[in-house]
């Protein structure tokens, strides 16, 4: 969060600057979390995946402590990357923006070839939620990372334990 609100002051594109709260833009956020759940719940590779290298770790934590963590990462990913560095690139050409933040936005969630197209594939999906409906607000796409990684999370721990044989209930 803090290396986007750097680059946003060198690159005079400030990422706060471009978040509006207000309740419509939150709910079209939470909203926009459900396609996304959708793969995750019928992509059984990608929760396999996710559930073997991120399982163990995300178990030891408390549901507070994924909420924080889902937070810290909706903001500071949608900050760098559909705040500063997609209206950075974009002065080249917008199509040139759009496309680069989120190459490496997938890139930087390459877990596997797969893993990263379809990173690069939400990205490209906050990136509308960033720009649609109405005027551009950053909120939107926040919104919808933060709640998608919190209930992956959740449901990352909630099937290492199933697996593990695990019953406790600390998430």
């Amino acid at each position: 969060m803090f290396a986007a609100v750097l680059l946003g002051w060198l690159t005079g594109l400030p990422p706060l600057q471009q978040i509006r709260l207000n309740l419509m833009d939150v709910l079209v956020g939470c909203l926009g979390v459900l396609p996304m759940l959708v793969v995750f719940a019928t992509a059984r590779n990608l929760r396999t995946l996710v559930v073997e290298l991120l399982g163990e770790p995300l178990s030891l934590c408390t549901w507070y402590d994924l909420l924080l963590l889902a937070a810290l990462a909706g903001l500071g990913e949608e900050l760098m990357f559909r705040g500063v560095l997609q209206p950075w690139i974009g002065r080249i050409h917008p199509l040139a923006g759009l496309i680069a933040a989120n190459v490496i936005f997938g890139l930087l969630h390459a877990l596997t070839p797969g893993y990263a197209i379809l990173a690069a594939l939400f990205g490209f999906y906050l990136s509308l939620l960033t720009a649609w409906p109405g005027e551009a607000n950053l909120l939107r796409p926040i919104v919808t990372h933060a709640v998608y990684d919190y209930i992956a999370f959740l449901l990352v721990v909630r099937e290492y334990r199933r697996r593990s044989g695990d019953g406790e209930t600390g998430a």
